[in-house]
This record gives C-alpha cells, sequence and structure tokens, in this order.
C-alpha cells in the first residue's frame, strides 16, 4: 500500500486546503442571512488549518502545491473575517481593513524575503533574522501557534459579541490582547527585516 504512487493534488493536507476554500467560500455567501451557520464554517475551517501541517508531516506528504495553498488559504481566512468585521461592524472599517493589510503586506515581504534566501518555506529559520522575536517566533511552534490563534480569536470573538453579545466574551477579548498585539509586532518586523535586507543587497 505505501508504495502506491499518489498525485500530489490529492495529497490529504492538499484536500484539507480545498475543503477550506470551500468553508470560506459558504461563510461569504451565508454570512448575511445565516450568520450563525457562517460561523461554524469558519471555526470548522480554522480546525482543519491546526492540523493540515501536522498530517503532511505525519504522512509526510508536505509539496510545494500545499505551500502555496497553505500560504494563500491562510490570508484569504483572515480577508473573509474582516470581510465579516465590516458588514457587521462597518464604522471600524478603516481598522479592519489596515489589519488585513498589514498582514497580507507583512507575509509578502516575508515571502520575498524567503525568495532573496533561496529558503523554500517562509517559516525556515536557517537564514538570518535579527529580530529576537521574529527569530522565536519562527523557532518556537508554541509561539507561531499560539499568537496567530490569538489574532484570528480575538477578531472572531469580537465578531461574535457584536452579534450575540456577553459579559464572558469580554474577558476572553482581554486575555487575548498580548497575543494580538505580538502578531502585529511580528508583522511589523517581518516588513522592516525585508526591507532592510533588500536595501542590504543593493549595496553589495
Amino acid at each position: 500500500m505505501s508504495n502506491l504512487k499518489i498525485s500530489v493534488y490529492w495529497y490529504v493536507p492538499n484536500i484539507i486546503s480545498y475543503i477550506r476554500l470551500i468553508l470560506l467560500a459558504l461563510v461569504l455567501l451565508l454570512f448575511k442571512n445565516m450568520p450563525l451557520t457562517a460561523i461554524i464554517c469558519y471555526i470548522f475551517s480554522s480546525l482543519l488549518d491546526a492540523v493540515d501541517g501536522f498530517l503532511a508531516r505525519v504522512l509526510n506528504q508536505s509539496s510545494n502545491i500545499g505551500v502555496i495553498l497553505d500560504y494563500c488559504t491562510d490570508r484569504l481566512s483572515l480577508a473573509v473575517l474582516v470581510a465579516s468585521l465590516i458588514l457587521v461592524i462597518p464604522k471600524f472599517w478603516v481598522l479592519w481593513v489596515i489589519i488585513l493589510g498589514l498582514d497580507l503586506f507583512s507575509h509578502f515581504c516575508q515571502l520575498y524575503f524567503t525568495v532573496l534566501n533561496n529558503d523554500v518555506h517562509h517559516k525556515n529559520t536557517s537564514n538570518i533574522i535579527k529580530f529576537k522575536s521574529l527569530r522565536l517566533y519562527y523557532s518556537s511552534r508554541l509561539v507561531l501557534f499560539t499568537s496567530c490563534l490569538s489574532k484570528e480569536l480575538l477578531l472572531g470573538m469580537y465578531l461574535i459579541y457584536s452579534l450575540w453579545p456577553a459579559k464572558w466574551m469580554i474577558a476572553v477579548i482581554i486575555v487575548l490582547v498580548p497575543g494580538f498585539v505580538f502578531k502585529v509586532w511580528i508583522n511589523i518586523l517581518q516588513i522592516v527585516q525585508s526591507i532592510q535586507y533588500a536595501a542590504g543587497l543593493e549595496k553589495r
């Protein structure tokens, strides 16, 4: 069974990414009229994101396509969440767009930094990263997972609180603030690092 050649398109982690894309599309289609169902779809998509990398390692099904799918699906996931926030809390639309723009810009900068260093994955730590916070972020799976989860969960909890307010949600949001702030700081460092590194190459 282990000798059977499986097409990279049908690797389990890649199938999970396809499912996530379908779920995110459902969020956009259902959110206005069926917000609870849409939120459940989003939560399920986020849970799948937590296991696809693990399965890629366990099943030895890592692939370039998988890296692209995971990278793009993660960015799309935040875009869908921000779109939902704009729909429910339009008065803060500038803040939501800034959060999304910072995430997109920083990750594209990190991707460019990866290319300049001839790495194969934007999460690699084998090359020069001079900022301690950024090194910690990429060297510790726990720190990376916790900060990413805090950011997405805080935005999600605020969205849910705006629809169905409950006092306990405020406490959860407050607990998530440090992780959210750290993730935003990481986004800023990704941009600074990439720009400084690119500028340094021009001097060589």
